[in-house]
């Protein structure tokens, strides 16, 4: 088996986030973030203020870590990335060419995310003269930063401090001025730890506070001095010195945050508050902090240090004679956040670990409406109370799939595609979002037209004019010329002809407008002046190709004139005069080179089904130079021209939209007009209209059928995306104060002003809240899905109001609560909070106590129609559809739990089955019964009218009963615990958590189950899907996707057993079976796989294996069709390997055999980085495969638009 790996849904996960001046600009700053391999660079939109993404690049290898570097003296933030390559980056980013560039690219260790290789951590000393990395056990090196003779940055050799026997938590460089760099370090001697065997030296063991000082003159490290700390440290931060702040570092702590100087002999601490009311007093005073961001201006200093529970406190330090002062003052509250970044500007950006990221505007710093703390109280209150504040104001979130639990693809509500259904996010960020293949509209406006319109322009005043003044909106007999300024409305003494339908109109000239209707041409000058042609002998126009200075008409009598405006503002009829054999259909003027001011050739399209091109040079004009058939006829036509950001080189293309629903895109030769490299795309049933627009400063097309696409450029990809908005008739491009690039259009008797959003994203989300973690989902064909979920050691808001009542009784002694006559604190502590579940979280109560629910939700509206919360002690994980043998016709929901489950350490109490039987079509449930195991219950699936049930080690067969399930039959081989069953026919695939899958059969006669087949790899195996009766894929918890194959002649017949093959089965080999599967394709794809599909997701396509990973993405695996296809594409991955540089130091091939060798399956996203190479490396791959760069991007193009998107 032979497939072709394409990621549809990069990583959405943010795992590192940092902000500086990466373009050079003092008075901007911009984000960069790490996706797990990929790097991001953010840009805060200028007109509407929320994030966009300018840049983005795929490393090709597990990011570790980032942090922003400056030399001293710069004005320009270099970016230093730390990845499991074993090298040190240093990456600039060029605007002008929108790249990430490598300026210096260091060796330091092995390869892999290893304790005792650095990278870990990465320190920076404040005055940018060196920057040290650490890995968590032993090895630290310090790197010198300089200038060469051109002002390049030039590194170092390392200088090693690395100590051995020791544990490091964290690094940070310390702010001592000019004097020599020095560096704090979290450590633990763990020397006589090791040596240890009762465990007593661990629970002695205390951490030291190690300052490493870089010695400029001997270019050597010292150990300068090492303090003991009484208690754990988890955080350590780096504070600032001079007049705004005191240097040294902030050590976060269990329940404290403690400010300390070792060189000044300074220390100061202040206690965490509390939540009021928290009912988990034991995890509020054990509170830790989660993230620290700085800002220092030179007004201001202060941190913003956020807890676990994602309080969000803002910290000061004051200085004093004597010790420092800390205050902490309440500031917000937002999920806990994987890291925080403050920009000068007054925003901050918040990536929170398992929701969407936030970017907040600080509207008001000095807000006094949050609580304050200080380190100088000793007998105040520690509590305060989480509210919404109005001092922040959220600005944009970034999609986010991240944590992804379960993945399906189907087309559940019957729009003609798939949808894909994502549970993802943890706690009460949880969500079922709908993915839809579709880029975001937002509406602007819509207006209610008069009539039917039959055409929209939009028009600006000027050449040099950014925005559009005039909207031109055609009617069948007039045309209405609205203005654009704070509002939209008719506009009066235009110079528009109101009294017919516009065929096309544009601005002209610098400063004129053109005008084509039926009758003729109006040139209307700025001062209104209006010179009119007119159609000779009663003709009349049918089409009208404009550009700037150029204007090309068709009469109906399918005779074509050319007009051209001259220097004296004139328009001037050519007397060359072209007489079409056919009709014309559609028409339109090249782009104008750069530096030209006339487009070189005319385009149109006839109804004999061919598009032919003119030449409009002046001495040889409207002669045909080519001519291309076409299988249907040309509704419409449109050039476009592209340029990347690495190179001025131009590539013009001619769109071809056709009867028959097909858009055809064709090269066309800027100098000879020949047309080449043709690719066409199935659109819909109508035939395709096409709209010129502009997206990020280039030429864009938007193609209208049954439903609207648009093709464009983002960063140096080519894109065409699906619009996810309702199909318009007629649009063009428009851009307004406030809309830079947006689509005015027509839909029946309305006009639209849109603008697309989040350009380059593939799927277009639609979210539905959930309470609690999701963990598994069926749907049912009514368009219904049942939803299991369940969360650790919290209570929901019933059962925590519950628990409240319980503790008052407690403490009043009261049988029975009547909130009327209770004292006051207890009616608060009752009410509890009132800010949304989703920001303030639940309750936290003990260890083995679960909050689980089943939920019954209408896919299409997003409501829950029934919701049922399971006992606290059982978590469920798992839930399948089964129709019982004993009722035939009835679906019963089968949810499987785990018993009283603890984790450190592990531990539990058995397990449970809860039976429901459903009803009403699908749109209700009812509990029948529960039925105990002695072990959890991972897995479940239906098998021949019989539950399959995955218990602990065993599999096991059940019946419907009346009381509970009856127990039919029972396998006992698993080595450690099942967590997936999937059957085909009579076989039975059962897949260990820690000892890859396990071939089974049932034996009918005997009623059991034996292993016949199972795997030599222990594979930790986390998804599972059959391909078919010999062949399954299956996906584990590091990261790779393996298809493995019974081998040939395979033995699993035993209904009778003659020749002893069932005593071969059950005496196996080494503790498994006699026989092993086959491994036919292996490969990384770099994350923990949660899902696997087999399904087709376009109408027609044929099925591919769909998979989702932890971290948000989504990929697919597809077969070749031939040999010599996945040839040609093996060594287009093998020259791209040898070319494709990545900016975190790893080689690509290393990379996908993580931990088995990449076998039988390309890598097509690193194929796909061929259109982003340079030129010249594009043709010497050409060369090398004997093709050209466009016949090795239209192969790219084809194979992925054969089974995706």
């Amino acid at each position: 088996m032979l497939l072709y790996n394409l990621t549809l849904q990069p990583k959405t996960v943010i795992t590192h986030a940092i902000s500086g001046h990466f373009f050079g600009n003092s008075k901007q700053q911009e984000i960069c973030v790490a996706r797990g391999s990929t790097i991001q660079l953010l840009l805060p939109d200028s007109n509407t203020g929320k994030l966009a993404t300018i840049y983005s690049q795929e490393c090709f290898g597990s990011i570790r870590n980032l942090m922003p570097f400056r030399l001293t003296g710069g004005k320009k933030d270099y970016i230093i990335v730390t990845s499991d390559s074993g090298r040190i980056g240093f990456l600039e980013y060029i605007p002008a060419k929108n790249i990430f560039q490598v300026v210096q690219m260091e060796t330091y260790g092995k390869t892999g995310i290893r304790r005792a290789v650095a990278g870990e951590f990465i320190a920076v000393d404040p005055k940018g003269r060196c920057v040290m990395i650490a890995s968590t056990e032993k090895q630290k090196l310090v790197y010198i930063m300089n200038r060469d003779s051109e002002a390049k940055l030039t590194i170092s050799s390392p200088l090693d401090a690395s100590r051995t026997h020791t544990l490091c938590f964290g690094v940070v460089g310390i702010d001592v001025g000019y004097d020599n760099p020095t560096f704090a370090a979290l450590e633990i001697d763990i020397e006589e730890i090791d040596n240890d065997p009762t465990g007593e030296k661990l629970k002695e063991s205390k951490q030291n506070l190690v300052y490493y000082e870089l010695d400029l003159g001997l270019n050597h490290v010292v150990k300068k001095c090492s303090e003991p700390l009484n208690q754990l440290v988890n955080l350590v931060v780096s504070v600032p010195r001079g007049v705004d702040g005191p240097g040294g570092v902030l050590l976060c702590c269990e329940g404290k945050i403690i400010y300390k100087n070792i060189i000044e002999g300074l220390e100061s601490n202040i206690l965490i508050p509390k939540r009021k009311f928290a009912l988990d007093d034991e995890y509020s005073s054990s509170m830790i902090v989660n993230n620290v961001a700085q800002l220092k201006t030179k007004g201001a200093m202060f941190f913003l240090v956020q807890f676990e529970n994602g309080d969000l406190f803002k910290l000061t330090i004051t200085m004093t004679k004597k010790n420092p002062i800390l205050e902490l003052t309440y500031f917000a509250t937002m999920p806990p956040a994987s890291a925080i970044t403050i920009l000068k500007t007054g925003y901050f950006f918040v990536a929170c670990e398992s929701s969407t990221a936030r970017y907040f505007q600080i509207t008001k710093l000095d807000d006094t409406d949050g609580e304050k703390f200080l380190s100088t109280d000793e007998d105040g209150e520690n509590f305060y109370t989480p509210k919404q504040l109005s001092h922040i104001y959220e600005v944009d979130r970034l999609n986010s799939l991240n944590p992804l639990m379960r993945l399906k693809v189907a087309d559940m509500i019957n729009e003609g595609s798939p949808q894909f259904y994502a549970l993802c996010g943890s706690g009460p960020s949880s969500n079922l979002k709908i993915l839809r293949n579709g880029l975001p509209i937002r509406e602007v406006a819509v207006c209610q037209m008069p009539g039917t319109p039959t055409g929209v322009f939009s028009v600006k005043k000027s050449l040099d004019d950014v925005n559009d003044a005039y909207i031109i909106v055609s009617f069948v007999n007039a045309t209405l010329v609205l203005k654009i300024g704070e509002s939209v409305e008719e506009a009066v003494d235009t110079g528009f002809f109101n009294g017919a339908s516009t065929i096309n109109a544009c601005q002209f000239g610098e400063d004129s407008f053109i005008q084509v209707i039926p009758t003729g041409i109006r040139h209307i000058t700025v001062s209104q002046r209006i010179n009119e042609w007119v159609c000779p002998n009663r003709k009349t126009i049918t089409h009208a190709a404009l550009r700037n200075r150029q204007v090309v008409i068709c009469l109906n009598t399918n005779e074509l004139i050319y007009f051209e405006l001259d220097m004296y503002n004139q328009l001037n009829e050519y007397n060359e005069k072209v007489q079409v054999d056919h009709t014309v259909l559609s028409m339109v003027l090249s782009p104008i080179p750069h530096g030209e001011f006339r487009s070189r050739f005319l385009a149109i399209g006839c109804s004999d089904c061919t598009v032919r091109i003119f030449n409009l040079d002046p001495y040889d004009c409207l002669k045909q130079i080519t001519m291309k058939l076409l299988d249907s006829r040309p509704r419409s036509l449109m050039f476009v021209e592209y340029e990347t950001d690495e190179s001025d080189y131009r590539s013009t293309y001619l769109n071809i939209g056709m009867d028959d629903g097909f858009l055809m895109r064709c090269s066309i030769d800027p100098v000879t007009g020949d047309i080449s490299d043709s690719r066409k795309r199935h659109l819909g049933m109508r035939p395709v209209r096409l709209s010129k627009m502009y997206t990020s400063g280039k030429d864009a097309v938007l193609a209208i059928s049954n439903r609207m696409y648009l093709n464009y450029m983002h960063q140096n990809r080519m894109y065409m995306n699906p619009v996810s908005y309702e199909v318009l008739e007629f649009a063009d491009g428009f851009s307004a104060e406030g809309i830079k690039e947006g689509i005015v259009g027509i839909g029946g008797d309305k006009l639209y002003i849109l603008c697309p959003e989040k350009l380059g994203e593939t799927f277009n989300q639609i979210s539905f809240k959930l309470q609690f973690t999701p963990r598994d989902m069926v749907y049912h064909y009514a368009g219904t899905m049942f939803i299991v979920e369940s969360d650790s050691s919290i209570l929901s808001q019933n059962k925590s109001k519950d628990h409240k009542i319980e503790v008052i009784k407690s403490i009043l002694s009261l049988t029975e609560v009547d909130e009327a006559t209770l004292p006051q604190q207890y009616i608060e502590f009752l009410k509890g909070n009132d800010m949304p579940t989703e920001e303030y979280g639940y309750e936290r109560t003990s260890d083995g106590e679960w909050a689980s629910c089943l939920r019954l939700l209408n896919v299409r509206t997003g409501e829950t129609i029934k919701k049922l919360e399971l006992d606290s002690r059982d978590a469920a994980f798992c839930c399948t559809f089964v129709e019982f043998i004993q009722h035939p016709g009835s679906h019963f929901v089968l949810v499987g739990c785990a018993t009283a489950l603890k984790f450190n350490p592990h531990s539990h109490s058995g397990g449970a089955i809860y039976t429901f039987h459903v009803t009403d079509g699908g749109r209700n449930f009812e509990l029948i019964h529960v039925t105990n195991t002695e072990a959890p219950v991972y897995a479940i699936t239906e098998f021949k009218g019989h539950a399959l049930v995955g218990c602990g080690k065993s599999i096991k067969m059940y019946a419907f009963g009346k009381r509970k399930l009856l127990k039919k039959c029972e396998s006992r081989n698993m080595p450690v615990n099942i967590v997936k069953i999937a059957t085909i026919g009579q076989r039975i695939i059962a897949c260990d958590s820690q000892e890859s899958v396990h071939f089974m059969r049932y034996i009918q006669k005997d009623n059991s189950i034996v292993t016949f087949c199972d795997e030599n790899t222990p594979r930790y195996i986390t998804a599972i899907t059959v391909l078919d009766y010999d062949t399954v894929a299956v996906g584990d918890r590091f990261g790779s996707i393996a298809v493995l194959r019974l081998p040939e002649g395979v033995l699993d017949e035993a209904d009778e057993d003659p020749t002893g093959v069932r005593a071969i089965w059950q005496r196996g080999a080494m503790n498994g079976a006699s026989q092993k599967a086959e491994v036919i394709a292996h490969f990384y794809v770099g994350d923990a796989v949660t899902s696997l599909e087999l399904v087709n997701i376009l109408p027609g396509a044929e099925k591919c294996i769909v998979y989702g990973t932890i971290s948000g993405s989504i990929g697919i695996l597809i077969p070749f069709l031939s040999k010599n296809e996945f040839d040609f594409f093996q060594a287009l991955e093998m020259y791209m390997r040898r070319d494709f540089v990545s900016i975190c130091g790893r080689e690509h091939v290393s990379y996908r055999s993580y931990y088995a060798p990449v076998k039988n399956i390309i890598d097509g996203d690193m194929c796909e980085q061929f259109n982003l190479l340079e030129r010249l490396k594009q043709c010497d791959i050409a060369e090398n495969l004997q093709k050209t760069i466009n016949d090795i991007s239209k192969k790219l193009d084809d194979i992925r638009t054969r089974y995706a998107f």
